[in-house]
C-alpha cells in the first residue's frame, strides 16, 4: 500500500506495520496515524547494520512476547530498523508467526523492502530479508506501506508538469487544511519552494493561515508568502548561468558572497560555504532543465513541450526560450560536468567556496561558441 492511501483512509488499528521508503516525511507521518490511537508508545532506536549483531534481540523479543504488568498493550517503534531487519528478519518472522506477540510493532526505514522493478528481479531479491518478512507481515494481518519519492517531472515518454505525482500531493495536502489549491498554483510553490515535502508542508502550513478564511490559496497567496525565497540571490545566479550572461553572473556572485543571503525568517546567512552550495543547487537544477530541453528541441520537439517536459512552468516560458537558444549555439558537453564537478568540490572541501564558485562561472560562461572548455 502506498502512504498516500494509507493516510487518506484514517487511521486502522493495525497490529504490526512495515514502513519502508526513501521518503522520511511520509514514514513519519504514518508512524505517527498508527500510534495516535495509543497511549503507551516505546521509541526504540534501531541498530546500524554494523551494530545490529551486537542489539540485544533475546531482551527485545521477549519484551514484545510479555504483556504491560498493568494490562493493555504498547505500541513499540523501531526506527530506523533497517539493520535489525537486515541482520535479523528471521528471528522477526518467528515472532510474528507465533502468535505470541503482546504489544503492536511498527518497524520504519528507509529499504525495509527491496522496490519492486528493474535492480529488484531474480531470486536472489525474492529470497531478501525484507520481502519474506513483508510476507510474514501480511499473513497476519498486518500492513506494509511504501513511503516512495513522489515524481517530480512527467515521465519521459509525455505527459504535463501538472499531473505529477508531487503536484497531486501539494493539492491534496491543501484539501487537507481546508483549502482549495488550482495544479497551476500547487506547480507555481513546487517552483518556488523545491521538492522537499518537509519543506513543502511547512508552506502549505503557512499558506493556510496566510488566506486565513479565503476558501482556497491563489497564485497571489504563492506569490506573497514564498515568492521571495525563490528570487533570492542565488537562483538570479541560477538564471545568468542559464541565460550565458557572465557579467551579471559575476555581478550577483560578488553581491552574494559580500552581503550574504536573506533566508525565510529574516535571518542573513553570510557563511561563504553554505552560499556556494545554495548558488550550486540552484545552477544545477536550472542547467538541467535548459539541457533537458535542448536536447529534446534538437531531436525536433517545440519549444513548449521541452519547456513542459523539462518542469518549466508556462508563465515562465518567455525567459525559458531564449536560455534554451542560447545553449544550442554554444558547445554544453561538458556543462553539466562542470555543475557536478563543483559540487563535489565544494562538499569535499576542494578550496575556497568562493573561488570554486567563480572558477565555475568564468569557465563555463567565458568561453566563445565553438571552442571547448578550459579545465
Amino acid at each position: 500500500m502506498k502512504a498516500q492511501e494509507f493516510l487518506q483512509k484514517g487511521n486502522p488499528a493495525v497490529r504490526v506495520a512495515l514502513v519502508t521508503g526513501e521518503e522520511g516525511w511520509f514514514r513519519e507521518r504514518v508512524g505517527d496515524m498508527i500510534a495516535a490511537g495509543c497511549d503507551d508508545v516505546e521509541i526504540v532506536t534501531g541498530p546500524g547494520t554494523r551494530d545490529a549483531a551486537g542489539f540485544d534481540l533475546g531482551n527485545f523479543l521477549e519484551g514484545m512476547r510479555t504483556g504491560s504488568l498493568f494490562g493493555g498493550e504498547r505500541l513499540v517503534r523501531v526506527r530506523p530498523a533497517d539493520g535489525l531487519v537486515k541482520t535479523h528478519a528471521d528471528a522477526l518472522i518467528e515472532l510474528l508467526r507465533s502468535g505470541e506477540m503482546a504489544h503492536r510493532l511498527v518497524l520504519e526505514g528507509e529499504s525495509l523492502v527491496p522496490k519492486s522493478g528493474k535492480g529488484a528481479v531474480g531470486a536472489k531479491a525474492r529470497a531478501a530479508p525484507g520481502n519474506a518478512l513483508a510476507e510474514a507481515v501480511e499473513a497476519v494481518g498486518g500492513v506494509v506501506v511504501r513511503c516512495d519519492t513522489l515524481y517530480d517531472k512527467p515521465p519521459p515518454w509525455g505527459g504535463s508538469v501538472l499531473d505529477t505525482e508531487l503536484v497531486g500531493w501539494i493539492v491534496a495536502e491543501a484539501k487537507r487544511r481546508g483549502k482549495a489549491m488550482r495544479r497551476e498554483t500547487a506547480h507555481l510553490l513546487q517552483e518556488r519552494a523545491g521538492s522537499d515535502l518537509r519543506t513543502l508542508a511547512a508552506h502549505l502550513e503557512k499558506l493556510a493561515l496566510y488566506v486565513a478564511e479565503a476558501p482556497g490559496i491563489s497564485d497571489q497567496a504563492v506569490d506573497a508568502c514564498v515568492g521571495a525565497a525563490r528570487s533570492a540571490p542565488a537562483f538570479d545566479l541560477a538564471e545568468a548561468v542559464a541565460s550565458a550572461d557572465v557579467r551579471a553572473a559575476f555581478a550577483v556572485s560578488a553581491s552574494l558572497f559580500d552581503m550574504g543571503v536573506e533566508e525565510p525568517g529574516g535571518r542573513r546567512n553570510t557563511d561563504p560555504q553554505g552560499i556556494a552550495i545554495l548558488c550550486a543547487a540552484a545552477i544545477s537544477r536550472k542547467v538541467r532543465q535548459v539541457l533537458h530541453a535542448c536536447d529534446l528541441m534538437d531531436a525536433g520537439v517545440p519549444i513548449e513541450q521541452a519547456a513542459e517536459s523539462a518542469g518549466v512552468y508556462r508563465t515562465f516560458f518567455p525567459g525559458f526560450r531564449p536560455q534554451v537558444e542560447t545553449w544550442r549555439s554554444r558547445p554544453r558537453a561538458r556543462l553539466l560536468d562542470d555543475v557536478v564537478a563543483l559540487d563535489r568540490a565544494l562538499k569535499s572541501g576542494g578550496g575556497p567556496p568562493r573561488v570554486l564558485l567563480e572558477t565555475f562561472i568564468a569557465e563555463a560562461l567565458g568561453v566563445a561558441s565553438g571552442k571547448a572548455a578550459r579545465r
